[in-house]
This record gives C-alpha cells, sequence and structure tokens, in this order.
C-alpha cells in the first residue's frame, strides 16, 4: 500500500536547473493497517517511509486481543521497528528441537507433557534465555513474548501460535503455526 507523498512546489525545477532549493519538497506518509497472515490476530499498524515498510504500532481496534488488549503508538514516540516475521505457515518442532526465527531469537521446546495438553516454550536470543512459559492447548495456545521499549511499555515483540501438541510412542511434538 502506498500512503508517501512527495510534493515539489511549482516553478522549483527548469530544463537547466534541477536543483530543489530549501522549503520547496514536501513529503508526507501516514500509518495504515496491515492483515496479520493469521487472520485471527487481527491487523497491526504500519507505515511506509522511503519506499521501506516499517511497523508503526498496535491498534486496540484492530488488533485481536490473543496479541494484546492495548494500544501501541510507536511513531509517538519517535520510533519505528521492522516486521521480520508474518507468516501463518505450520512447522513440527521435537522436544529439544529450535525454531530459528530473526535477529538472533529462536523458540525451543524444553517439554511435553505426557498428557499432550502443556508445553514448556524458550525464547532465547543469542542462545541466552530470555523468556519461559507453559503453553496449554487449547486454553493459551499463543505465546507473546513482550519486551519493556522505552517510555511504550510492555510491547508485544513475538507471538506465535501452537497450533497441537502430540505424544507418540517414538517422538513428541508440537506444531506451531503463525508467527
Amino acid at each position: 500500500m502506498s500512503t508517501e507523498m512527495m510534493k515539489i512546489a511549482s516553478g522549483t525545477l527548469s530544463d537547466h536547473d534541477r536543483t530543489i532549493d530549501d522549503e520547496s519538497l514536501a513529503y508526507s506518509t501516514g500509518a495504515f493497517d496491515v492483515d496479520f497472515d493469521c487472520s485471527n490476530w487481527g491487523a497491526y499498524r504500519a507505515i511506509n517511509l522511503m519506499a521501506e515498510s516499517y511497523f508503526a504500532g498496535y491498534d486496540e481496534g484492530t488488533t485481536s486481543d490473543m496479541i494484546t488488549a492495548e494500544d501501541f503508538n510507536l511513531i509517538s514516540k519517535n520510533m519505528l521497528g521492522r516486521v521480520l516475521i508474518d507468516e501463518d505457515d505450520a512447522r513440527m518442532l521435537t522436544n529439544n528441537t529450535s525454531l530459528q526465527l530473526e535477529e538472533g531469537y529462536e523458540i525451543k521446546v524444553s517439554q511435553i507433557d505426557v498428557d499432550g495438553t502443556k508445553t514448556q516454550l524458550e525464547l532465547l536470543r543469542n542462545g541466552k534465555t530470555v523468556d519461559t512459559e507453559i503453553i496449554n492447548v487449547p486454553d493459551t495456545y499463543v505465546y507473546v513474548y513482550e519486551s519493556d521499549i522505552e517510555e511504550l511499555g510492555d510491547v508485544p515483540l513475538i507471538a506465535a501460535h501452537i497450533d497441537s501438541i502430540f505424544v507418540g510412542t517414538d517422538a513428541d511434538m508440537i506444531t506451531p503455526r503463525s508467527m
């Protein structure tokens, strides 16, 4: 989606002089909603800046409570983020294996309950644990990692939908879907 506009004041350019004087160029852009690939999650706010798309925040009216029940507006704090992964593909992870994410993050399956209803997930960054959580399927099947970002407070940075847990005779596994 294009929200950027660049306007050059009339009479600024000529055939002989292609220089744009100070105060003769205006650039504007605005935030817009982008639907998550996982349709149950609603949407997040994004903004285009110099032909690149950036994460701008969450809107309580369009982002699912599974991710957050609060508004987060990075632009109001002169900040922008990047969307590293937004996909709705299923994967399979066995006990003690990891799903590699971006920027050094990985989600590791630490334990799977013998009943097949709970799994302990560990979020690592550059090999160090930053979060651990027990997920109950189907009750709390979305793992959300929040990080304290300056004046915004705890902002959801990583979300993973755990589709199912399987306990077998040879291997136990979970199926994370949607990142």
